[in-house]
Protein backbone atom coordinates (compact mmCIF):
# COMPACT_ATOMS: atom_id res chain seq x y z
CA UNK A 1 0.00 0.00 0.00
CA UNK A 2 1.46 3.35 -1.07
CA UNK A 3 1.70 6.37 1.23
CA UNK A 4 -1.14 8.08 -0.64
CA UNK A 5 -3.36 5.05 -0.25
CA UNK A 6 -2.60 4.93 3.44
CA UNK A 7 -3.68 8.55 3.79
CA UNK A 8 -7.03 7.64 2.25
CA UNK A 9 -7.41 4.36 4.15
CA UNK A 10 -8.65 5.84 7.47
CA UNK A 11 -11.76 7.11 5.72
CA UNK A 12 -12.63 3.60 4.56
CA UNK A 13 -12.75 1.81 7.91
CA UNK A 14 -14.23 2.42 11.32
CA UNK A 15 -10.90 1.84 12.98
CA UNK A 16 -9.41 4.50 10.74
CA UNK A 17 -12.19 6.98 11.56
CA UNK A 18 -11.80 6.22 15.26
CA UNK A 19 -8.08 6.95 15.02
CA UNK A 20 -8.74 10.23 13.18
CA UNK A 21 -11.22 11.40 15.80
CA UNK A 22 -8.87 10.26 18.57
CA UNK A 23 -6.03 12.34 17.17
CA UNK A 24 -8.36 15.29 16.64
CA UNK A 25 -9.47 15.15 20.29
CA UNK A 26 -5.87 14.83 21.48
CA UNK A 27 -4.76 17.84 19.44
CA UNK A 28 -7.74 19.80 20.73
CA UNK A 29 -6.91 18.96 24.35
CA UNK A 30 -3.28 19.99 23.81
CA UNK A 31 -4.46 23.26 22.25
CA UNK A 32 -6.85 23.94 25.12
CA UNK A 33 -4.09 23.34 27.66
CA UNK A 34 -2.36 26.48 26.37
CA UNK A 35 -4.95 28.62 28.15
CA UNK A 36 -6.09 26.33 30.93
CA UNK A 37 -6.53 28.40 34.09
CA UNK A 38 -4.68 25.92 36.36
CA UNK A 39 -1.86 25.67 33.81
CA UNK A 40 -1.57 29.46 33.54
CA UNK A 41 -1.60 29.84 37.33
CA UNK A 42 1.24 27.34 37.68
CA UNK A 43 3.39 28.08 34.61
CA UNK A 44 2.13 31.29 33.02
CA UNK A 45 4.68 33.64 34.56
CA UNK A 46 7.65 31.34 34.01
CA UNK A 47 6.69 30.16 30.49
CA UNK A 48 4.46 32.84 28.94
CA UNK A 49 5.26 31.67 25.40
CA UNK A 50 3.35 28.45 26.12
CA UNK A 51 0.12 30.37 26.64
CA UNK A 52 -0.57 32.59 23.62
CA UNK A 53 -4.28 32.95 24.45
CA UNK A 54 -3.90 34.09 28.04
CA UNK A 55 -5.35 37.54 27.31
CA UNK A 56 -9.03 36.74 26.86
CA UNK A 57 -12.09 38.71 27.94
CA UNK A 58 -13.05 37.34 31.37
CA UNK A 59 -16.67 38.40 30.81
CA UNK A 60 -17.02 35.75 28.10
CA UNK A 61 -15.71 32.91 30.25
CA UNK A 62 -19.08 31.11 30.38
CA UNK A 63 -19.54 31.43 26.59
CA UNK A 64 -16.13 29.94 25.90
CA UNK A 65 -16.56 27.14 28.42
CA UNK A 66 -19.93 26.05 27.02
CA UNK A 67 -18.56 25.94 23.48
CA UNK A 68 -15.46 24.15 24.71
CA UNK A 69 -17.53 21.43 26.38
CA UNK A 70 -19.44 20.78 23.16
CA UNK A 71 -16.30 20.93 21.01
CA UNK A 72 -14.88 18.06 23.07
CA UNK A 73 -18.06 16.11 23.84
CA UNK A 74 -19.56 15.78 20.35
CA UNK A 75 -16.49 14.14 18.72
CA UNK A 76 -16.15 11.92 21.79
CA UNK A 77 -19.71 10.62 21.48
CA UNK A 78 -19.16 10.16 17.74
CA UNK A 79 -16.16 7.92 18.51
CA UNK A 80 -18.52 5.77 20.58
CA UNK A 81 -20.90 5.74 17.61
CA UNK A 82 -18.12 4.46 15.34
CA UNK A 83 -17.30 1.69 17.83
CA UNK A 84 -20.98 0.71 17.88
CA UNK A 85 -21.07 0.55 14.07
CA UNK A 86 -17.85 -1.49 14.08
CA UNK A 87 -18.93 -4.00 16.73
CA UNK A 88 -22.64 -4.33 16.05
CA UNK A 89 -24.56 -5.39 12.95
CA UNK A 90 -26.22 -2.49 11.12
CA UNK A 91 -28.57 -2.32 8.17
CA UNK A 92 -26.34 -1.44 5.16
CA UNK A 93 -28.77 1.09 3.68
CA UNK A 94 -28.53 3.29 6.79
CA UNK A 95 -24.97 2.52 7.87
CA UNK A 96 -23.18 4.82 5.40
CA UNK A 97 -25.51 7.73 6.19
CA UNK A 98 -24.90 7.31 9.91
CA UNK A 99 -21.14 6.99 9.52
CA UNK A 100 -20.57 10.06 7.37
CA UNK A 101 -23.21 12.13 9.12
CA UNK A 102 -21.52 11.51 12.47
CA UNK A 103 -18.07 12.31 11.09
CA UNK A 104 -19.00 15.50 9.22
CA UNK A 105 -21.31 16.74 11.98
CA UNK A 106 -18.68 16.26 14.69
CA UNK A 107 -15.89 18.00 12.79
CA UNK A 108 -18.03 20.94 11.64
CA UNK A 109 -19.62 21.58 15.04
CA UNK A 110 -16.37 21.19 16.99
CA UNK A 111 -14.21 23.41 14.79
CA UNK A 112 -16.95 26.04 14.56
CA UNK A 113 -17.36 26.01 18.35
CA UNK A 114 -13.65 26.61 18.92
CA UNK A 115 -13.57 29.37 16.33
CA UNK A 116 -16.61 31.10 17.85
CA UNK A 117 -15.26 30.82 21.39
CA UNK A 118 -11.59 31.69 20.93
CA UNK A 119 -10.95 33.28 17.57
CA UNK A 120 -13.43 35.03 15.26
CA UNK A 121 -16.32 35.23 17.78
CA UNK A 122 -18.48 35.58 14.66
CA UNK A 123 -22.09 34.43 14.70
CA UNK A 124 -21.55 32.64 11.40
CA UNK A 125 -19.35 30.22 13.32
CA UNK A 126 -22.10 29.81 15.88
CA UNK A 127 -24.49 29.02 13.03
CA UNK A 128 -22.08 26.41 11.69
CA UNK A 129 -21.86 24.97 15.19
CA UNK A 130 -25.65 24.53 15.26
CA UNK A 131 -25.57 23.15 11.70
CA UNK A 132 -22.96 20.57 12.68
CA UNK A 133 -25.04 19.57 15.69
CA UNK A 134 -28.09 19.13 13.47
CA UNK A 135 -26.15 16.81 11.15
CA UNK A 136 -24.88 14.82 14.12
CA UNK A 137 -28.36 14.41 15.60
CA UNK A 138 -29.75 13.38 12.21
CA UNK A 139 -26.98 10.79 11.88
CA UNK A 140 -27.71 9.57 15.41
CA UNK A 141 -31.34 8.98 14.43
CA UNK A 142 -30.17 7.03 11.39
CA UNK A 143 -27.79 5.00 13.56
CA UNK A 144 -30.66 4.09 15.88
CA UNK A 145 -32.72 2.95 12.90
CA UNK A 146 -29.72 0.99 11.56
CA UNK A 147 -29.37 -1.10 14.73
CA UNK A 148 -32.97 -1.19 16.00
CA UNK A 149 -33.80 -4.87 16.58
CA UNK A 150 -36.74 -6.69 15.05
CA UNK A 151 -37.72 -10.35 14.98
CA UNK A 152 -35.65 -10.72 11.79
CA UNK A 153 -32.69 -8.51 12.76
CA UNK A 154 -29.99 -9.13 13.79
CA UNK A 155 -29.49 -12.72 12.69
CA UNK A 156 -26.82 -15.19 13.75
CA UNK A 157 -25.02 -14.41 10.48
CA UNK A 158 -25.05 -10.69 11.39
CA UNK A 159 -23.93 -11.17 14.99
CA UNK A 160 -23.07 -14.42 16.83
CA UNK A 161 -24.79 -13.00 19.94
CA UNK A 162 -28.05 -12.26 18.08
CA UNK A 163 -30.05 -14.91 19.95
CA UNK A 164 -28.09 -14.82 23.21
CA UNK A 165 -30.34 -12.36 25.06
CA UNK A 166 -33.82 -11.67 23.69
CA UNK A 167 -37.07 -10.11 24.79
CA UNK A 168 -40.42 -11.57 23.65
CA UNK A 169 -42.55 -9.30 21.48
CA UNK A 170 -45.62 -9.88 19.38
CA UNK A 171 -44.76 -12.32 16.61
CA UNK A 172 -41.20 -13.09 17.71
CA UNK A 173 -38.23 -11.94 19.80
CA UNK A 174 -36.01 -8.85 19.83
CA UNK A 175 -32.36 -8.78 20.80
CA UNK A 176 -32.18 -6.99 24.15
CA UNK A 177 -28.58 -5.80 23.77
CA UNK A 178 -29.38 -4.01 20.53
CA UNK A 179 -32.56 -2.63 22.07
CA UNK A 180 -30.62 -1.26 25.05
CA UNK A 181 -28.12 0.43 22.74
CA UNK A 182 -30.93 1.94 20.66
CA UNK A 183 -32.94 3.06 23.70
CA UNK A 184 -29.88 4.80 25.10
CA UNK A 185 -29.47 6.58 21.76
CA UNK A 186 -33.10 7.73 21.83
CA UNK A 187 -32.64 8.99 25.40
CA UNK A 188 -29.48 10.90 24.40
CA UNK A 189 -31.25 12.66 21.53
CA UNK A 190 -34.21 13.54 23.74
CA UNK A 191 -31.92 14.81 26.49
CA UNK A 192 -29.95 16.89 23.98
CA UNK A 193 -33.20 18.73 23.30
CA UNK A 194 -33.25 19.97 26.91
CA UNK A 195 -30.00 21.82 26.24
CA UNK A 196 -31.24 22.92 22.82
CA UNK A 197 -34.41 24.44 24.22
CA UNK A 198 -32.46 26.26 26.94
CA UNK A 199 -29.98 27.54 24.34
CA UNK A 200 -32.78 28.69 22.03
CA UNK A 201 -34.29 30.74 24.87
CA UNK A 202 -31.01 32.69 25.29
CA UNK A 203 -31.45 36.36 24.40
CA UNK A 204 -35.26 36.25 24.33
CA UNK A 205 -36.39 37.40 27.79
CA UNK A 206 -39.94 38.14 26.61
CA UNK A 207 -40.32 34.44 25.67
CA UNK A 208 -38.06 33.07 28.38
CA UNK A 209 -40.33 32.71 31.39
CA UNK A 210 -43.75 34.21 31.86
CA UNK A 211 -43.54 33.68 35.63
CA UNK A 212 -40.46 35.88 36.02
CA UNK A 213 -41.65 39.00 37.82
CA UNK A 214 -38.28 40.51 38.66
CA UNK A 215 -36.69 43.14 36.47
CA UNK A 216 -34.99 41.14 33.66
CA UNK A 217 -31.51 42.58 33.97
CA UNK A 218 -29.10 41.73 31.14
CA UNK A 219 -27.14 39.42 33.44
CA UNK A 220 -30.06 37.01 33.70
CA UNK A 221 -29.90 36.24 29.98
CA UNK A 222 -26.20 35.57 29.78
CA UNK A 223 -24.99 32.01 29.14
CA UNK A 224 -24.93 30.14 32.42
CA UNK A 225 -22.58 27.44 33.63
CA UNK A 226 -24.26 24.61 35.52
CA UNK A 227 -21.96 24.95 38.51
CA UNK A 228 -23.04 28.57 39.11
CA UNK A 229 -26.79 27.92 39.03
CA UNK A 230 -27.56 26.48 42.51
CA UNK A 231 -26.42 29.71 44.24
CA UNK A 232 -28.35 32.15 42.03
CA UNK A 233 -31.28 34.03 43.51
CA UNK A 234 -33.30 33.53 40.32
CA UNK A 235 -32.70 29.77 40.39
CA UNK A 236 -35.89 27.65 40.45
CA UNK A 237 -37.99 30.49 39.02
CA UNK A 238 -40.42 28.87 36.62
CA UNK A 239 -38.63 25.51 36.45
CA UNK A 240 -37.38 26.04 32.91
CA UNK A 241 -34.06 27.46 31.77
CA UNK A 242 -31.90 26.68 34.78
CA UNK A 243 -33.33 23.22 35.37
CA UNK A 244 -32.86 22.37 31.69
CA UNK A 245 -29.18 23.35 31.89
CA UNK A 246 -28.61 21.25 35.02
CA UNK A 247 -30.61 18.27 33.72
CA UNK A 248 -29.01 18.43 30.26
CA UNK A 249 -25.44 18.22 31.52
CA UNK A 250 -26.07 15.49 34.07
CA UNK A 251 -28.26 13.22 31.96
CA UNK A 252 -26.05 13.49 28.87
CA UNK A 253 -23.02 12.49 30.91
CA UNK A 254 -24.94 9.67 32.59
CA UNK A 255 -26.28 8.32 29.29
CA UNK A 256 -22.88 8.45 27.60
CA UNK A 257 -21.61 6.52 30.63
CA UNK A 258 -24.36 4.00 29.85
CA UNK A 259 -23.08 3.63 26.30
CA UNK A 260 -19.56 3.05 27.58
CA UNK A 261 -20.93 0.47 30.04
CA UNK A 262 -22.54 -1.41 27.12
CA UNK A 263 -19.23 -1.35 25.22
CA UNK A 264 -17.38 -2.55 28.32
CA UNK A 265 -19.93 -5.35 28.61
CA UNK A 266 -19.06 -6.56 25.10
CA UNK A 267 -15.36 -6.27 25.86
CA UNK A 268 -15.74 -8.35 29.05
CA UNK A 269 -16.84 -11.59 27.28
CA UNK A 270 -19.68 -11.73 29.79
CA UNK A 271 -21.75 -13.73 27.30
CA UNK A 272 -19.66 -16.73 28.41
CA UNK A 273 -20.76 -16.38 32.05
CA UNK A 274 -23.32 -19.18 32.22
CA UNK A 275 -24.05 -20.94 35.52
CA UNK A 276 -26.57 -23.37 36.93
CA UNK A 277 -29.06 -22.30 39.59
CA UNK A 278 -32.37 -23.82 40.71
CA UNK A 279 -32.27 -26.32 37.88
CA UNK A 280 -31.91 -23.64 35.20
CA UNK A 281 -29.04 -22.20 33.19
CA UNK A 282 -28.48 -18.51 33.87
CA UNK A 283 -26.11 -15.96 32.39
CA UNK A 284 -24.73 -12.75 33.88
CA UNK A 285 -24.92 -11.40 30.33
CA UNK A 286 -28.72 -11.75 30.29
CA UNK A 287 -29.11 -10.55 33.87
CA UNK A 288 -27.01 -7.46 33.15
CA UNK A 289 -29.07 -6.47 30.13
CA UNK A 290 -32.36 -7.07 31.93
CA UNK A 291 -31.15 -4.74 34.69
CA UNK A 292 -29.81 -2.16 32.24
CA UNK A 293 -33.17 -1.64 30.49
CA UNK A 294 -35.15 -0.30 33.50
CA UNK A 295 -32.06 1.53 34.69
CA UNK A 296 -31.62 3.68 31.60
CA UNK A 297 -35.38 4.29 31.23
CA UNK A 298 -35.90 5.33 34.86
CA UNK A 299 -32.74 7.45 34.89
CA UNK A 300 -33.83 9.33 31.77
CA UNK A 301 -37.38 9.93 33.01
CA UNK A 302 -36.02 11.20 36.33
CA UNK A 303 -33.67 13.65 34.62
CA UNK A 304 -36.45 14.98 32.41
CA UNK A 305 -38.63 15.44 35.51
CA UNK A 306 -36.01 17.78 36.97
CA UNK A 307 -37.44 20.57 34.80
CA UNK A 308 -40.80 20.20 36.60
CA UNK A 309 -41.66 21.39 40.12
CA UNK A 310 -41.63 17.79 41.41
CA UNK A 311 -39.07 17.63 44.22
CA UNK A 312 -38.74 13.84 44.07
CA UNK A 313 -37.23 13.84 40.56
CA UNK A 314 -33.75 13.22 41.97
CA UNK A 315 -35.05 10.17 43.84
CA UNK A 316 -36.17 8.72 40.50
CA UNK A 317 -32.71 9.43 39.07
CA UNK A 318 -31.06 7.62 41.98
CA UNK A 319 -33.25 4.55 41.44
CA UNK A 320 -32.30 4.37 37.76
CA UNK A 321 -28.63 4.96 38.52
CA UNK A 322 -28.75 2.16 41.09
CA UNK A 323 -29.66 -0.36 38.37
CA UNK A 324 -26.77 0.79 36.17
CA UNK A 325 -24.26 0.74 39.03
CA UNK A 326 -25.29 -2.83 39.79
CA UNK A 327 -24.70 -3.75 36.15
CA UNK A 328 -21.29 -2.09 36.29
CA UNK A 329 -20.33 -4.15 39.34
CA UNK A 330 -21.44 -7.39 37.68
CA UNK A 331 -19.55 -6.62 34.46
CA UNK A 332 -16.34 -5.58 36.26
CA UNK A 333 -16.32 -8.63 38.50
CA UNK A 334 -16.91 -11.05 35.64
CA UNK A 335 -14.29 -9.33 33.48
CA UNK A 336 -11.63 -9.83 36.16
CA UNK A 337 -12.63 -13.48 36.45
CA UNK A 338 -12.44 -13.83 32.68
CA UNK A 339 -8.92 -12.36 32.59
CA UNK A 340 -7.80 -14.99 35.12
CA UNK A 341 -9.60 -17.77 33.23
CA UNK A 342 -7.92 -16.84 29.96
CA UNK A 343 -4.49 -16.60 31.62
CA UNK A 344 -4.64 -19.85 33.61
CA UNK A 345 -6.51 -21.88 30.98
CA UNK A 346 -6.99 -25.51 32.07
CA UNK A 347 -5.28 -24.76 35.38
CA UNK A 348 -7.99 -22.31 36.47
CA UNK A 349 -10.25 -24.82 38.24
CA UNK A 350 -7.37 -26.20 40.33
CA UNK A 351 -5.81 -22.81 41.06
CA UNK A 352 -5.98 -21.30 44.54
CA UNK A 353 -7.79 -18.05 45.28
CA UNK A 354 -4.49 -16.18 45.46
CA UNK A 355 -3.38 -17.62 42.12
CA UNK A 356 -6.68 -16.59 40.53
CA UNK A 357 -6.43 -13.09 41.94
CA UNK A 358 -2.83 -12.67 40.78
CA UNK A 359 -3.78 -13.99 37.33
CA UNK A 360 -6.19 -11.08 36.93
CA UNK A 361 -3.21 -8.73 36.72
CA UNK A 362 -1.79 -10.61 33.73
CA UNK A 363 -3.55 -8.02 31.55
CA UNK A 364 -3.13 -4.63 33.31
CA UNK A 365 -4.90 -2.76 30.50
CA UNK A 366 -8.12 -4.73 30.81
CA UNK A 367 -7.91 -4.86 34.60
CA UNK A 368 -7.58 -1.06 34.72
CA UNK A 369 -10.47 -0.68 32.28
CA UNK A 370 -12.91 -2.63 34.44
CA UNK A 371 -11.51 -1.23 37.68
CA UNK A 372 -13.06 2.10 36.68
CA UNK A 373 -16.55 0.56 36.98
CA UNK A 374 -15.89 0.14 40.71
CA UNK A 375 -13.74 3.23 41.21
CA UNK A 376 -16.47 5.50 39.79
CA UNK A 377 -18.55 4.77 42.90
CA UNK A 378 -15.78 5.94 45.21
CA UNK A 379 -14.95 9.17 43.36
CA UNK A 380 -18.33 10.10 41.88
CA UNK A 381 -21.37 8.20 43.14
CA UNK A 382 -20.73 8.15 46.89
CA UNK A 383 -19.49 11.77 47.07
CA UNK A 384 -22.63 12.84 45.17
CA UNK A 385 -24.85 10.99 47.64
CA UNK A 386 -22.89 12.52 50.54
CA UNK A 387 -23.46 16.01 49.16
CA UNK A 388 -27.17 15.30 48.68
CA UNK A 389 -27.45 14.28 52.34
CA UNK A 390 -25.66 17.47 53.47
CA UNK A 391 -27.07 20.02 51.05
CA UNK A 392 -28.85 22.36 53.47
CA UNK A 393 -30.11 22.72 57.02
CA UNK A 394 -32.93 20.27 56.41
CA UNK A 395 -30.65 17.52 55.06
CA UNK A 396 -29.89 14.29 56.91
CA UNK A 397 -26.16 14.93 57.35
CA UNK A 398 -24.20 17.14 59.74
CA UNK A 399 -22.80 19.57 57.13
CA UNK A 400 -24.56 22.32 55.23
CA UNK A 401 -23.03 22.84 51.76
CA UNK A 402 -25.38 25.78 51.10
CA UNK A 403 -24.17 27.79 54.09
CA UNK A 404 -22.20 30.99 53.28
CA UNK A 405 -18.86 29.63 54.48
CA UNK A 406 -19.21 26.57 52.20
CA UNK A 407 -19.78 28.48 48.96
CA UNK A 408 -16.31 27.75 47.55
CA UNK A 409 -16.52 24.09 48.58
CA UNK A 410 -19.90 23.59 46.90
CA UNK A 411 -18.74 25.38 43.77
CA UNK A 412 -15.63 23.19 43.59
CA UNK A 413 -17.82 20.12 43.99
CA UNK A 414 -20.20 21.27 41.25
CA UNK A 415 -17.26 21.67 38.87
CA UNK A 416 -15.15 18.70 39.93
CA UNK A 417 -17.87 16.08 40.39
CA UNK A 418 -18.90 15.81 36.75
CA UNK A 419 -15.35 16.47 35.47
CA UNK A 420 -14.20 13.37 37.32
CA UNK A 421 -16.96 11.28 35.75
CA UNK A 422 -16.29 12.76 32.30
CA UNK A 423 -12.57 12.04 32.39
CA UNK A 424 -13.16 8.59 33.87
CA UNK A 425 -15.38 7.46 30.98
CA UNK A 426 -12.95 9.11 28.54
CA UNK A 427 -10.03 7.00 29.77
CA UNK A 428 -12.27 3.92 29.63
CA UNK A 429 -12.90 4.58 25.94
CA UNK A 430 -9.18 5.21 25.45
CA UNK A 431 -8.36 1.81 26.96
CA UNK A 432 -11.02 0.16 24.78
CA UNK A 433 -9.39 1.79 21.74
CA UNK A 434 -5.94 0.65 22.89
CA UNK A 435 -7.22 -2.91 23.17
CA UNK A 436 -8.92 -2.70 19.76
CA UNK A 437 -5.66 -1.58 18.16
CA UNK A 438 -4.09 -4.67 19.71
CA UNK A 439 -1.42 -2.88 21.73
CA UNK A 440 0.75 -5.63 23.23
CA UNK A 441 3.75 -6.35 25.39
CA UNK A 442 5.47 -3.82 27.61
CA UNK A 443 3.55 -0.89 26.13
CA UNK A 444 0.23 -2.56 26.98
CA UNK A 445 1.38 -3.10 30.56
CA UNK A 446 2.72 0.46 30.76
CA UNK A 447 -0.54 1.99 29.55
CA UNK A 448 -2.60 -0.20 31.87
CA UNK A 449 -0.59 0.44 35.02
CA UNK A 450 -0.12 4.15 34.25
CA UNK A 451 -3.84 4.66 33.66
CA UNK A 452 -4.68 2.70 36.80
CA UNK A 453 -2.26 4.59 39.05
CA UNK A 454 -3.09 7.93 37.41
CA UNK A 455 -6.85 7.47 37.87
CA UNK A 456 -6.48 6.40 41.50
CA UNK A 457 -4.24 9.35 42.34
CA UNK A 458 -5.92 11.98 40.15
CA UNK A 459 -9.55 11.17 40.91
CA UNK A 460 -8.89 10.23 44.52
CA UNK A 461 -7.17 13.47 45.49
CA UNK A 462 -9.70 15.49 43.47
CA UNK A 463 -12.46 13.93 45.56
CA UNK A 464 -10.64 14.83 48.78
CA UNK A 465 -10.31 18.41 47.51
CA UNK A 466 -14.02 18.60 46.62
CA UNK A 467 -14.97 17.52 50.17
CA UNK A 468 -12.46 19.73 52.01
CA UNK A 469 -13.28 21.89 55.00
CA UNK A 470 -14.17 25.56 54.35
CA UNK A 471 -11.42 28.19 54.26
CA UNK A 472 -8.66 25.60 53.80
CA UNK A 473 -7.99 27.05 50.37
CA UNK A 474 -7.15 30.39 51.93
CA UNK A 475 -8.57 33.81 51.11
CA UNK A 476 -8.17 35.42 47.72
CA UNK A 477 -9.49 38.10 45.43
CA UNK A 478 -9.49 38.67 41.68
CA UNK A 479 -7.50 41.67 40.40
CA UNK A 480 -7.98 42.97 36.87
CA UNK A 481 -4.95 44.16 34.90
CA UNK A 482 -5.87 47.64 33.52
CA UNK A 483 -3.84 47.07 30.34
CA UNK A 484 -4.90 43.52 29.39
CA UNK A 485 -8.21 43.22 31.32
CA UNK A 486 -7.02 39.80 32.51
CA UNK A 487 -8.41 38.69 35.85
CA UNK A 488 -5.71 37.22 38.08
CA UNK A 489 -6.30 35.44 41.36
CA UNK A 490 -4.27 37.01 44.18
CA UNK A 491 -3.99 35.14 47.47
CA UNK A 492 -4.60 37.23 50.57
CA UNK A 493 -4.17 34.22 52.83
CA UNK A 494 -2.17 31.38 51.31
CA UNK A 495 -3.83 27.95 50.95
CA UNK A 496 -3.05 25.42 53.66
CA UNK A 497 -0.31 22.86 53.17
CA UNK A 498 -3.03 20.22 52.91
CA UNK A 499 -4.56 21.93 49.86
CA UNK A 500 -1.16 22.36 48.21
CA UNK A 501 -0.55 18.66 48.86
CA UNK A 502 -3.87 17.75 47.19
CA UNK A 503 -3.15 19.96 44.17
CA UNK A 504 0.28 18.40 43.72
CA UNK A 505 -1.06 14.86 43.64
CA UNK A 506 -4.03 15.83 41.47
CA UNK A 507 -1.54 17.16 38.92
CA UNK A 508 0.57 14.02 39.18
CA UNK A 509 -2.46 11.82 38.52
CA UNK A 510 -3.57 13.91 35.53
CA UNK A 511 -0.01 13.90 34.17
CA UNK A 512 0.16 10.09 34.35
CA UNK A 513 -3.12 9.72 32.46
CA UNK A 514 -1.87 12.24 29.91
CA UNK A 515 1.37 10.25 29.44
CA UNK A 516 -0.58 7.02 28.89
CA UNK A 517 -2.77 8.78 26.31
CA UNK A 518 0.25 10.09 24.43
CA UNK A 519 1.80 6.60 24.48
CA UNK A 520 -1.32 5.11 22.86
CA UNK A 521 -1.40 7.92 20.28
CA UNK A 522 2.26 7.42 19.32
CA UNK A 523 1.79 3.66 18.97
CA UNK A 524 -1.31 4.03 16.81
CA UNK A 525 0.29 6.70 14.63
CA UNK A 526 3.55 4.91 13.89
CA UNK A 527 1.97 1.47 13.84
CA UNK A 528 -0.58 2.64 11.34
CA UNK A 529 2.03 3.71 8.82
CA UNK A 530 4.12 0.56 9.34
CA UNK A 531 1.61 -2.27 9.16
CA UNK A 532 -1.39 -2.72 6.94
CA UNK A 533 -3.00 -5.10 9.41
CA UNK A 534 -3.52 -2.21 11.82
CA UNK A 535 -6.56 -1.36 9.69
CA UNK A 536 -9.44 -3.85 10.02
CA UNK A 537 -11.51 -5.26 7.19
CA UNK A 538 -14.94 -3.92 8.14
CA UNK A 539 -15.88 -0.89 6.06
Amino acid sequence: MSFGQKLKAPFKTYKGLISLMFFYELILVMFLSTFSKPMIDRFGEALPWLFPLMEMDPARHADRTIMLYHALAIPFVVVIGFIVLDWYAARPFYEAQAKWGLFVGAIVSSIAAIDFAYFSQHWVSHGLFIFGQAITIYAAFILIIAIWPTKNFPTIEDDPLAEKCTIPVSGGKWNLEYLNMALTGVAIIGSAMLGGIAGAAFGQPDQYDATLEADPSPYIWLPRLMETIPRREDHNIGYSYHEMVVAHLHIMLALVSGLVLLLAMRKSNIEESEFEFAGRTWSWYNISHWLYTPGVVILTIGAWLVVTPWDAAHVVINVGAGFLLLVGGIVATWAWVDIARKHLGDKYEDASTIQRVMAQFSDPLKWALFFQLWWVNVVSTFPGVYLAFNLDEESLGDRNFRSPEMIDVEYSFNVGHWHVLGVLIAIMVLMIIADEFNIKGKLRSFVGWTMLIGSIIGFGFTTLYMLREPNEEGLYEFVQDPETDILSRVNIVEPSEYIEFLFLWMDIGIFLMYVATIAVAVKIFFGYFKKEEEIPAKE
